[in-house]
């Protein structure tokens, strides 16, 4: 019973004082009363007004299914085809009730026909039928069953607040322009398969009590889903959108099935909660796909997805697995901030752009294969043990935080869609720069700073640019593998080894020949001081791994940064710089032997000449009277040099060489020498077996085990 009288001229049939409106329905000229409380003459005076395409206006009547059907008999009108179809002119049927089984089937109804606020008490059936121009549906409140199959709105058709106690039924349904279904309570299953939305559809604050069906429908514009609530299953199956279809803040109840879909230019499912499993196998998305803040209840599949330019996950919770097999991303991806609380398997996937993992918090152990210009995991939180098989990929691991172990390992070989199929690697190929160097299939780091490197296993990466200041316990990472790191420049002057990032920028930044900053660089260049402790934490790692000779390098970076560090005290320097130009910090072999045959050809040359004597000095006895008594005395006397025309001659060079050798390696030459020769083997006894030293010293640094 209504308290409000209608804004019409009603019938006002039922007076009473507790209901001094009546009936609302609207007066059927000529008559005072509405058509249902006509008289039978008066009806069939009133009807014989109507012919086909004739406007229709009975506001707030209650129609039978008799009624109804002596009101259509009116309209009805045989096509060329034979079939009977039944057409109205602007038909307005606001707050009317439809008390029983209302069958409005292969009707026509013309612009601005509206069922605003009516009521379908039970079977109601609009199948085939065509609206030609806006179609008002809002508040309407419909029964047991409801038939849109087929229907053709030409105009706008609005279904605002509308209320569907059973289940309804548009397949098949065409929407020339917008549908607008906000608020719209769909008691029981809604039935949209093969519906087309040419115009935007609106399903803002929809509730889907029961099972959702949009297969294979298609939305030529946008699609608001906005506040929408789906009860139990939900199915966009081969579903097509068109430019931006709106899912944010939509609550999926149990399974969402978006298999095959088509997305236009932007999709987006913002804070969409989705209860059970959810698929979008297949589906195809244009410019931007937008899942940020959703949240994932069970299973999440995208297997074999193609995404366009941007595609976002940013903070978006994955409750159960996530499956991405086969999944291409044309632009960057970002789950930055997502919790991944049961995705243990990840990919493979593929990324032309990033795939940006920052501050992504892993609480379940996890593998992830991947293919991408990119990988980002600035503050990624691995709660557990993670590995990461990447291809092609640049990886930042600044902060990361590892409380289980996390390798991360450049794959060989192309990943496996399925057990037998190669992924496709053509789109990350393809979009390298004309004349750009083929891009090998390895991961290069780019930094590790300020992370704990305790668990950190990197394997066969490239390391040439990578940043490691700020990461601690850099002794227990371990490099296996082919890693590479940079190398110094070629050339006589520096010795080929390999050398830090930080090492490269500081010799840039003060003019050191040959050497260069890597791409991108801008920062301000390390001191020596501060890149030292680096190598020595590297080249702790190394030899507690039982690998002496890959410690190798890095002990000589310490040195090198050591020596060029000028806080530290001059006479260090200087023994430092001596070592240097020795031996090359003891692990320059050909150096120390070089300078070793440098001294014994001096020796040599010194000996010959100058330091052994012209001949052998023969004993000398003389007589003499000491006291009155004749003694004998023997005398040896002292080594006498040559003539210059008798120095450099073939037996004294094979005399000095005896002296060095003996002098070298026996330690005593037992020869007579001059003063000069004296004090040259003194010197080549002390000097030429601390360079042989050094030698074996730097051999066996490179083929100790």
């Amino acid at each position: 019973m209504s308290t409000e009288s209608p804004n019409w001229d009603h019938c006002g049939y039922g007076t009473t004082p507790d209901d001094p409106i009546g009936c609302p329905g609207i007066q059927a000229p000529p008559f005072t009363a509405c058509l249902a409380h006509l008289t039978a003459p008066q009806q069939n005076q009133h009807l014989a007004t109507l012919e086909p395409g004739s406007d229709c206006d009975y506001r707030g009547t209650s129609f039978t299914n008799d009624l109804l059907t002596q009101l259509k008999n009116c309209l009805a009108e045989t096509g060329p085809s034979g079939v009977c179809r039944y057409r109205f002119g602007v038909a307005n049927f606001s707050h009317t009730s439809f008390d029983e089984d209302a069958d409005l089937s292969h009707s026509e109804f013309g612009a601005g026909s509206s069922f605003e606020g009516a009521r379908f008490g039970r079977r109601t059936n609009f199948h085939e039928t065509s609206f030609s121009g806006e179609a008002i549906f809002a508040k309407a409140l419909f029964g047991p069953a409801i038939s849109f199959e087929a229907a053709i709105f030409d105009g706008e058709a609005h279904f605002d607040e509308a209320e569907f106690d059973d289940a309804a039924q548009f397949h098949n349904a065409s929407f020339s322009r917008g549908a607008v279904f906000r608020a719209t309570k769909f008691g029981e299953a809604a039935w949209f398969e093969e519906a087309t939305f040419r115009g935007r559809a609106w399903f803002t604050g929809a509730t889907f009590e029961n099972d959702a069906t949009f297969a294979r429908s298609t939305f030529g514009d946008k699609a608001f889903f906005f506040e929408a609530k789906f009860g139990d299953q939900c199915s966009f199956e081969r579903a097509t959108f068109g430019n931006e279809p709106t899912f944010s803040e939509v609550i999926f109840g149990k399974a969402a099935t978006f298999e095959g879909a088509t997305f236009g230019n932007k999709a987006t499912f913002i804070q969409a909660t989705f209860g059970d499993d959810t698929t979008f196998e297949g589906a195809t998305f244009g410019n931007e796909a937008n899942f940020g803040d959703a949240m994932f209840g069970a299973s999440f599949y995208l297997d074999k997805a193609v995404f366009g330019d941007k595609a976002s996950f940013h903070d978006a919770t994955f409750e159960g697995a996530l499956h991405l097999a086969g999944t291409v991303f044309l632009g960057d991806i970002s789950f930055m901030a997502a919790r991944m609380a049961g995705a243990d398997f990840i990919g493979p996937i593929l990324s032309k752009g990033a795939i940006d993992l920052g501050q992504a918090i892993f609480e379940v152990p996890v593998t992830i294969y991947a293919a991408a210009r990119r990988v980002d995991c600035w503050r990624t939180r691995w709660r557990q043990t993670a590995s990461l098989g990447l291809r092609y990929a640049e990886i930042d691991l600044t902060e990361s935080v590892c409380e289980f172990p996390l390798t991360v390992a450049a794959s060989p070989t192309q990943f496996l869609v399925d057990l037998s199929t190669p992924f496709d690697e053509t789109p990350l190929l393809s979009g390298l720069a004309p004349g750009a160097p083929e891009r090998e299939p390895t991961v290069y780091v780019d930094s590790i700073s300020g992370i704990d490197a305790t668990y950190l296993v990197l394997n066969g990466v490239d390391m040439s640019e990578c940043l490691i200041n700020g990461a601690i316990h850099l002794d227990q990472m371990r490099l296996t593998g082919d890693y590479r790191l940079a190398t110094s420049p070629n050339g006589l002057r520096y010795t080929k080894r390999d050398v830090l990032a930080e090492e490269q920028h500081w010799r840039a930044r003060n003019g050191y020949h040959g050497w260069t900053s890597p791409a991108g660089w801008d920062g301000d260049p390390l001191t020596p001081a501060t890149i030292a402790p680096l190598y020595r934490q590297l080249r702790k790692g190394m030899e507690d791994s039982k690998d002496e000779p890959g410690a190798a390098d890095f002990y000589y970076g310490e040195m090198e940064m050591r020596r060029k560090d000028r806080t530290r005290p001059l006479g260090e320097r200087t023994l430092l710089n001596l070592y240097w130009a020795l031996s090359g910090h003891g692990l320059r072999a050909t150096r120390a032997l070089a300078w070793f045959a440098l001294t014994v050809a001096a020796t040599l040359f010194i000996m010959t000449g100058w330091g052994i004597a012209k001949t052998d000095p023969k004993p000398e006895t003389t007589r003499q009277v000491v006291n009155g008594k004749v003694v004998y005395v023997t005398d040896n006397p002292d080594p006498v040099n040559p003539t210059d025309g008798q120095r450099f001659t073939s037996k004294r060079f094979e005399k000095s060489l005896r002296v060095v050798i003996n002098s070298v390696v026996f330690r005593s030459s037992g020869q007579n020498l001059t003063t000069t020769g004296t004090y040259v083997e003194m010197v080549s006894r002390l000097t030429e077996p601390i360079l042989l030293g050094f030698a074996a010293l730097a051999i066996r640094g490179r083929v100790k085990r």
